[in-house]
């Protein structure tokens, strides 16, 4: 089950970010640039690989723990039409040499997003329980197949995310065309973006984050058995799409952001620890594919990184990834519905 307290903090930030929806609706799209593709839906099939990680820095001793989470593939379907969107996804099950490795992963997962060609909102709420430590030799040889990873069941995470996108070339440029395969680009462009939103992330363990073996190398973070994080950011940030052989197309996306952030330590006598400071974060995305008439494909990866100072003197660092392979059919549809712009 997801706590209670992210849940109602994510949903206040998405109402937040759904009042501005009513921008959305502005002049037509230079059509020499972009095809609206207005009266059709698309069905797309897609299999996806999500990775979470979360790294613990001794800046002092050039040394890292770096948790993973062990999320198996999965397999979708997605209906959108317009800016609106659905899709249901399922787990593929992981290979039995995977889950002795590393073990488990139960996760659980919410996401929404409203894709305009001048607002886009992305927000998602996550839960993960159980990781493994993914790369200190210290403790295993990386070359070996057969040896274990030290692993931890207990521990557990939440991370709620909203975000809202405002695309300044929205008559010659489509975020549609490029992240949902629903508009067409025709000419190469890309847009100014200026983006803001809230993140946070709430980790807690039954043990310490850092191994007996290694605690007098972390002897400030050795106590802690919980991080609460939350940040609130704005920047802008550049997206571009370069099409060639006139249906292929490759999108690249970076949108820096300055974050001013609380973090929480939690020790294991039960007493806090907070420390607020001003950091950075990035959002990268990079798609390449083909966008017909009809027919479309294509692979993505996207990415969330940022980084934190704790008041031990140590850093965490957040990262989100996505590798996801799509493909999908549009079909025409009569009319439209005639409210919301669908």
């Amino acid at each position: 089950m997801l706590p209670g307290k992210p849940v109602c903090v994510f949903f206040k930030s998405l109402i937040i970010h759904l009042a501005c929806i009513g921008l959305a609706f502005s002049k037509g799209p230079d059509t020499t640039y972009i095809k609206p593709c207005r009266y059709f839906f698309n069905l797309t099939f897609s299999l996806t690989k999500p990775v979470f990680s979360t790294v613990l820095s001794n800046n002092n001793d050039n040394l890292t723990l770096k948790y993973r989470t062990l999320n198996p593939y999965r397999v979708g379907i997605a209906f959108d039409y317009r800016w609106f969107g659905l899709e249901l996804t399922t787990n593929l099950p992981n290979l039995k040499s995977q889950n002795v490795r590393k073990g488990e992963t139960k996760s659980s997962s919410f996401r929404f997003t409203i894709n305009n060609r001048k607002i886009a909102v992305l927000a998602f709420l996550q839960s993960y329980h159980g990781f493994y430590l993914s790369d200190n030799k210290i403790f295993y040889n990386p070359l070996s197949q057969a040896n274990p990873l030290p692993k931890r069941p207990d521990m557990k995470c939440v991370i709620y995310h909203t975000q809202l996108q405002y695309f300044l070339n929205n008559r010659r440029y489509s975020n549609p065309a490029a992240a949902g395969q629903y508009e067409r680009q025709l000419k190469s462009s890309g847009s100014l973006v200026l983006h803001a939103g809230l993140q946070g992330t709430e980790y807690e363990a039954q043990e310490s984050f850092v191994p007996g073996e290694l605690s007098s190398r972390f002897t400030n973070l050795s106590p802690v058995r919980g991080l609460k994080t939350i940040q609130f950011f704005f920047g802008p940030g550049y997206q571009y799409s370069f099409i060639f052989l006139k249906n292929y197309f490759i999108n690249a996306s970076l949108l820096p952001a300055l974050s001013w952030m609380e973090n929480e330590e939690i020790l294991d006598n039960h007493t806090n620890r907070k420390y607020k400071d001003f950091g950075i974060r990035y959002d990268g995305r990079l798609v390449a594919g083909y966008n017909g008439e009809r027919f479309y494909y294509g692979t993505w990866f996207t990415g969330i990184w940022s980084n934190q100072k704790l008041l031990s003197g140590n850093y965490v660092d957040y990262t989100f990834q996505t590798f996801r392979f799509f493909a999908g059919w549009r079909f025409r549809t009569r009319k439209s519905l005639g409210f919301l712009g669908l």
